[in-house]
């Protein structure tokens, strides 16, 4: 009977819903193991050395007490400069900072001149500079993105 039949097929699909849960993600799980754990230079290098971006990120987040999208856009940022912002806000060292600035860049296919460009700026930025920057990346998504949009309304005028 096609009736019972879609009947079933619809009582499954909604238990699966029941069950699935929006956390269930690569980011809620690394967000969730960030959250529990230390949060210090050695766990956010050791994240990015072994490869675990998401933990890294992750990691970058709790710190900078930003939400997981925020420290994302962050991190991958092509010109690593809002990295080495976010790097100085959380008040990475210097040689864990260098090091993950000297990977990105390379991933990036910035030049040398860029990274050094990048570090001098990470040396340069006063802490509480840096923790200024990032202020805006507290604030809610939907604000933010409200912001931008006005801030886009009124370039087009």
């Amino acid at each position: 009977d096609a009736a019972a039949r879609d009947e079933a097929l619809t009582a499954a699909v909604f238990e699966r819903l029941t069950l699935h849960d929006e956390g269930e993600t690569l980011e809620g799980a690394a967000m969730r193991v960030a959250l529990s754990g230390p949060a210090d230079d050695e766990t956010l290098f050791e994240a990015f050395r072994s490869g675990h971006f998401s933990l890294f990120v992750a990691t970058l987040a709790v710190r900078a007490r930003v939400d997981y999208g925020s420290a994302f856009t962050m991190a991958t940022d092509p010109t690593i400069g809002a990295l080495a912002v976010v790097l100085r806000a959380i008040d990475a060292t210097t040689e864990v900072a260098a090091s993950i600035l000297l990977q990105m860049a390379a991933i990036n296919g910035l030049d040398e001149a860029k990274l050094e460009e990048r570090v001098n700026d990470y040396l340069d930025l006063e802490l509480e500079a840096a923790r200024e920057a990032i202020r805006p990346w507290r604030l809610d998504r939907a604000f933010r993105t409200a912001i931008a949009d006005i801030g886009r309304e009124r370039r087009a005028r």
